[in-house]
């Protein structure tokens, strides 16, 4: 759903803790993350570092991606 929104250059899928080593290789304007991680995220520094600045968006109840994924 998310690469059918014209601003999302990439979406990316990760494996690793972090998703630092993708960040360092595109050095993003704009990192969102969810409101559970909030600014101080392990990643940020990098991001703001770089001249990019974190958003963060709101969780909503009863809504997870995960259990999308998985079929729940």
């Amino acid at each position: 759903m998310l690469s059918t929104i014209k601003e999302v250059d990439y979406i990316f899928i990760f494996e690793e803790d972090t998703p630092i080593g993708f960040l360092e290789e595109i050095k993003p304007d704009i990192h969102v993350n969810g409101s559970d991680y909030g600014e101080d995220c392990i990643e940020g520094e990098f991001v703001r570092k770089n001249g990019g600045k974190i958003y963060i968006v709101k969780l909503m109840d009863n809504y997870s991606s995960t259990n999308i994924l998985e079929g729940r």
